[in-house]
């Protein structure tokens, strides 16, 4: 504090107009700021600027917008998504249906490609609108990440459009997805067992029954339930199931689930309220 009724501004206490921690100056009762740096109508020798109550409600004080991700990449990635689709060779399928145990056309439809950038086989991610918004990479050692900049999103066939009504299966990730797609299924993959829910509730019509496939496992089966509680919350109907054989969705269809099986299961689940 000063002699003469000023106490400096601190790091835990910084000027309301500059918004810095050093130099300024704030009157004892707070009514009144000197700033050397945001001038003003009156001087205060070398000390700075008077700024009073009426001052500061109109004086215009920086702040730091909250950065905001859009739920979409750049038109390039969709592009180069298709490109990657385009490359890819007879020996890379044969090598990615072996590796997924997925069917090739499955892996088609959700536009699974390859890229000589990363080196890697990829998988578009996609928001509620069925635009691009990241892309997961599985490297041919099994590896996985995610392109730098991607935001998670659903896997799906972007070529079909979702139904107005009926059943929907809510897989996690790409390999669960393009299993369900083979068996004649509609489905939709999230990126992982927790999360997805905000653009599964924009692409899915309310009129749709969601049949959330779990993992069979712990955090698979909370977090089956969580997306489908949410999905419900938004007035959907909604369902979990998990596989009678195999500890995934992927795993079960390999192990010879068909579309008959999984539907009377899905029939006989308990709807979430």
């Amino acid at each position: 504090m000063t002699s003469s009724g000023w106490n400096r501004v601190s790091r835990s206490s910084p000027c309301p107009i500059c918004g810095k921690p050093d130099w300024c100056l704030i009157s004892e009762d707070g009514l009144a700021v000197i700033c050397p740096r945001t001038p003003s109508d009156k001087r205060v020798g070398d000390a700075g600027w008077l700024h009073k109550p009426s001052e500061l409600l109109h004086t215009p004080i920086a702040k730091v917008e909250p950065l905001e991700i859009p739920d979409f990449a750049p038109p390039a990635w969709a592009e180069r998504i298709e490109a990657c689709h385009a490359d890819m060779q007879d020996y890379q399928w044969d090598f990615l249906k072996s590796n997924t145990g997925c069917t090739i056309d499955s892996l088609r439809r959700i536009r699974a490609g390859w890229s000589q950038a990363k080196g890697a086989y990829t998988f578009p991610m996609r928001n509620g609108k069925g635009q691009v918004c990241g892309v997961r990479l599985r490297y041919p050692s099994g590896k996985k990440s995610s392109v730098k900049g991607s935001r998670n999103g659903l896997f799906m066939d972007p070529d079909v459009e979702m139904p107005r009504s009926g059943r929907v299966y809510v897989c996690e990730g790409p390999t669960d997805t393009a299993a369900m797609l083979s068996l004649g299924l509609v489905a939709v993959g999230r990126p992982s067992c927790n999360t997805g829910s905000k653009f599964l509730c924009d692409l899915i019509p309310f009129a749709n029954e969601c049949v959330v496939v779990a993992d069979k496992d712990k955090p698979g089966r909370d977090g089956a339930k969580l997306v489908a509680t949410q999905l419900a919350k938004s007035k959907r109907s909604a369902k979990v199931i998990e596989p009678k054989d195999g500890g995934d969705a992927n795993e079960w269809v390999q192990r010879g689930a068909t579309k008959a099986v999984v539907e009377v299961i899905a029939e006989q689940a308990k709807e979430i309220r």
